[in-house]
């Protein structure tokens, strides 16, 4: 174990990638993509307060946060009859134990405070492979609650974001008031949309936002939900290129598991701690949830549920839930533009990513993992 920024840290470091996951809150940063090579690449972001002492009045979420992690319940009040936990869950939050670790793969475990649930977390490589396969592991549970896996990447260069179909898309309710709790939103609250190009702008001089280049919008904080689709099969994706650091960072999930991908888009447009107006950053948040109101919310009937779009799962104890997903990155030239298309080799051994002027790139990735 190391002290990376200020936390104990589990590592995992081999000659494909190098990481780190925080003891306490499972936070996995940094993450260092071809660590021997002489252009290194680190995608994840990590909090401009590091540095700072400790503030003990934050939840561990807050004073850790970093990189990804796994959320159970996702959100921020899941406070209900049956529990009370904090922002993102005890995932986020609690301490997490060594379970096995190789030179390929690491394994911790986290047993919820109340006994209500057990997560088992395993990051593992594979030679010659320029991504993470994330295995998380729900047993010994009966609660119905939402979950996801959020994802947050550095955003100290311009990035060019894309997924896959999707049938709608719909701004937080967060961003219902243009100021609130000492935050600033400049996309219209609960409203639906199709074209991540035109979100709803609740700023006079602006019709709408192109939600696909960030950062942007400095001074605002903005949630918006996107509800994928399997018009194009099982298998969902996101990406966001960085042609300042000649790469793209990308996920890839089944969309049974995860429906949805939360953008949280953080542009110095939160004002009280830790965040003090100067934290940018964007989440990429692959998840089932009714936006990040925790499960107080997306357990019951909401107005995602209504419409539709499932926000929570019921667990079993009987039956342990698995729920894997891929995050990797592709070397790619400073003129590579947005992601248009994903194409799944027939043997599910390889991907390669085409952007919207036809130029592509391949990566070796065993994306029957998944299934």
């Amino acid at each position: 174990m190391k002290k990376i920024y200020g936390w104990n840290s589990y590592e995992l470091k081999n000659r494909d990638i190098e990481l780190y996951v925080s003891q306490d809150g499972g936070h996995m940063a940094p993450v260092v993509f071809f660590p021997e090579s002489d252009k290194p690449i680190s995608p994840y972001y990590i909090n401009p307060w590091r540095g700072e002492p400790r503030d003990s009045s934050l939840p561990i979420l807050l004073q850790v946060l970093r990189g990804d992690f796994f959320c159970l319940p996702f959100g921020g009040n899941n406070k209900t009859d049956e529990f009370d936990y904090p922002p993102h869950g005890p995932t986020a939050n609690g301490r997490w134990r060594l379970k096995s670790k190789t030179r390929d793969s690491l394994s911790l475990r986290i047993i919820f405070p109340d006994g209500k649930a057990t997560v088992d977390t395993t990051y593992k490589t594979r030679k010659g492979h320029n991504c993470l396969y994330i295995t998380n592991t729900v047993s010994g549970c009966d609660l119905k609650l939402p979950y996801g896996h959020h994802c947050i990447l550095d955003s100290s260069s311009p990035l060019l974001l894309s997924c896959s179909p999707y049938s709608s898309a719909v701004v937080a309710d967060d961003s219902d008031k243009p100021y609130d709790n000492m935050e600033y939103h400049s996309l219209m609250g609960r409203r639906f949309f199709h074209d991540l190009r035109e979100a709803p702008s609740r700023i006079r001089d602006f019709n709408c936002f192109d939600l696909t280049i960030f950062p942007d919008r400095l001074g605002y904080v903005d949630i918006v939900q996107i509800i994928n689709s399997q018009s194009r099969g099982p298998i969902g994706w996101n990406a966001a290129v960085c042609p300042e650091k000649g790469y793209l960072w990308y996920s890839l999930k089944r969309i049974e598991d995860f429906p949805t991908t939360l953008y949280w888009m953080e542009n110095k447009g939160r004002h009280g701690r830790p965040w003090s107006s100067r934290n940018v950053c964007i989440g990429i948040e692959d998840s089932l949830t009714c936006y990040a109101d925790g499960a107080a919310v997306s357990s019951c009937d909401n107005e995602l549920s209504k419409a539709g779009i499932p926000t929570s799962f019921q667990f079993s104890a009987d039956t342990p839930k698995i729920l894997r997903i891929i995050e990797g990155v592709a070397r790619v030239s400073d003129d590579f533009n947005k992601v248009d298309n994903v194409i799944i080799s027939d043997d599910q051994k390889k991907v390669t990513f085409i952007d919207i002027h036809g130029k592509s790139v391949s990566s070796d990735v065993d994306v029957d993992f998944l299934r």
